[in-house]
Order: structure tokens, then C-alpha cells, then sequence
């Protein structure tokens, strides 16, 4: 491949109960490199895949020393933050890629090189814009960009990094939210940004299997009810069919992104073919009734208990 892609992971603490199925759809990219920087004990499945050890404290210690300022990184979770300057703070590591770019572990991988082809690659600094995924090119001024500033001057990875809490510095929209995409939109454009929904990152509220920035439109909704995903060998789609179990559409998609939504594995973990449904990733001799009911637009009660019971304690604090 003449572009080379290196994604960055970092994790202290426990990965989700399905990351044998994230890693194995990982080793399936043959053609990108995954470094997962942990302090957790995973397999090295293949070439592509790099383990390296490391603590909260020594990341911690890393990232400060990229800094003339104190920064403020209390818990892992803040580490969300951070992960656009993963590629300046392990640039020892991914410093001979074309593109390098962070990614999430509550996710199953399809065909990366199928959606991110060389032509897009060429054409673009900066591909896609979600927390979940980015990849940056890995020359000056790209690699590093979250040190320019905004329009008005300041600053703004001094203000996140120094401050507490999580701001979302990694994601957002470029007119919206004062993070990384703005920041990239007001120094270079979004004309050098490759941004297109290959991906599915599911609305953690609904029970279907929807894409969350498109959870109310109607044309969506139907293509998500009565579907499923299929896991192939490295290959990712989403399968409407009928009540007799034929096929009506087909679309292949990049990646899935689970976000908070608990799954169960009821799969063998190193299959090379395994079915998702809400919530659980299955062996594929599930029968034809029982796929075509799994993603009807049911009550999500889990989600719905957890909104209720939010929304009791914010009444009882305000009285």
C-alpha cells in the first residue's frame, strides 16, 4: 500500500467482554497497524497488532513531558481528551507512517482499505471526524495540528489540558464544538477533510441497531428494522431480509461502533463468521425468524429505566 496507516489505542483498565472479536477484526486489516498502549494482558494475534505495557503514570509522564505547563489528567477516562496528541506523544512508534489516527475498542472492525482507498488518501489530510475514529496525516502540519490556533487566537489544547473533566477535544463539529475539528476547519479548511458515514456508530438509546445522527429519519428506520450485521472473514455488512429469511438489501460498512451498549457473546471468539444483533453477537445458524425479529423496533428498558431514574434525581436535587 502506498499509504500507510498506523491506529493508536490507548486503555488502563478492563477491555469490553467482546474484545476477541474487536481484535480479531483488527488482525484482519493486514494492511493497517494497530498499537494498543495498555496495561492490561492481550494477545498478539499478528503481525499488525502491537502490545505495548505501559501504566496510567508513564502515560501520564509522557504526555507532560510534551508540555511547558501543568497538565490536568486526574482519571483514564480523561484520556479521551488526549488522543489528539497521540501521534506527537508515540511518534516514536508510528513516525514512518503516512497517516496515523486513534481509535476506540467498543467496535468490530469491516474492510478498512475497501472505504479508505488511495485516492482518498491522497486527496485528503484529515479523514473523518468522530472520536471513535480520525486519521491525520503524519507530516507537519498535520500530525500535530491541535496546537494551532483558533481563529481568535487562543489557544485552545492549553485551556483543554489544563483544565479538568472531559471536553471532547477529540470529536465534535467544526462549527459547534471548539475542538480538534474546528480547529483543523480554521487553519486548513474542510475541503482537505474526508468525512462520509461508512461507518455505524449506534444511538445508545434505541433498541435497532440505528446509526445515532440519523435515529429520527424515517428512510433510516427502515432500513434498520428487521436487519442485522454480518461479520465475514474481515468483512462488514448490514442485511435487511424478509420474514422468509431472503435477502432485500445489502450495505457494507467500515466499522460498527457499540458506545455504551452492553453485548453479550453467544459466539465462538475466534469465528470467522459471527452475526450481530441487538445485543449479542451470535453463531450464524440463528434461524431465519428469529434474524428477522431481532432488530424490530422494541422498547429498549434497560435504556428507559436508566432516563427515568436520571430524571427522578435531578427532581429530588432540585427540591
Amino acid at each position: 500500500m502506498k499509504n500507510t496507516i498506523a491506529l493508536i489505542n490507548v486503555q488502563i483498565g478492563s477491555y469490553k467482554n467482546y474484545n476477541s472479536l474487536f481484535l480479531n477484526s483488527c488482525k484482519e486489516n493486514k494492511d493497517v497497524d494497530f498499537y494498543f498502549f495498555t496495561d492490561q494482558d492481550i494477545p498478539v494475534l499478528s503481525k499488525n497488532i502491537h502490545i505495548v505495557k505501559i501504566s496510567f503514570l508513564e502515560v501520564k509522564e509522557k504526555i507532560q513531558g510534551l508540555f511547558d505547563f501543568p497538565i490536568n489528567l486526574d482519571s483514564p477516562y480523561d484520556l479521551c481528551d488526549y488522543k489528539v496528541a497521540y501521534g506527537e506523544i508515540f511518534q516514536e512508534y508510528i513516525s514512518d507512517y503516512d497517516f496515523w489516527g486513534y481509535c476506540d475498542t467498543d467496535m468490530v472492525f469491516g474492510n478498512i482499505r475497501a472505504f479508505l482507498t488511495e485516492e482518498i488518501l491522497d486527496k485528503h489530510d484529515k479523514v473523518l471526524i468522530r472520536g471513535h475514529f480520525t486519521l491525520f496525516r503524519n507530516t507537519h502540519p498535520y500530525f500535530n495540528c491541535y496546537r494551532l490556533p483558533l481563529s481568535d487566537g487562543r489557544l485552545r489544547y492549553k485551556e483543554v489540558f489544563s483544565d479538568s473533566g472531559v471536553h471532547h477535544f477529540d470529536e465534535g463539529m467544526p462549527d459547534l464544538l471548539e475542538g480538534i475539528n474546528m480547529i483543523f476547519s480554521q487553519n486548513f479548511g474542510w475541503d482537505k477533510v474526508y468525512d462520509e458515514y461508512i461507518f455505524m456508530d449506534l444511538d445508545v438509546n434505541s433498541w435497532m441497531f440505528i446509526n445515532s445522527d440519523f435515529k429520527n429519519d424515517n428512510q433510516e428506520q427502515q432500513k434498520a428494522s428487521n436487519s442485522f450485521f454480518k461479520w465475514s472473514n474481515g468483512k462488514l455488512e448490514r442485511i435487511k431480509i424478509d420474514r422468509s429469511g431472503s435477502v432485500i438489501d445489502r450495505e457494507p460498512f467500515m466499522y460498527i461502533h457499540f458506545q455504551k451498549r452492553d453485548m453479550k457473546v453467544e459466539c465462538k471468539v475466534d469465528s470467522g463468521e459471527f452475526y450481530i444483533i441487538p445485543n449479542k453477537f451470535i453463531a450464524p445458524e440463528i434461524g431465519a425468524k428469529q434474524l428477522y425479529k431481532a432488530n424490530d423496533n422494541k422498547i429498549y428498558w434497560s435504556k428507559l429505566m436508566e432516563r427515568v431514574s436520571k430524571k427522578i434525581n435531578r427532581t429530588l436535587k432540585r427540591r
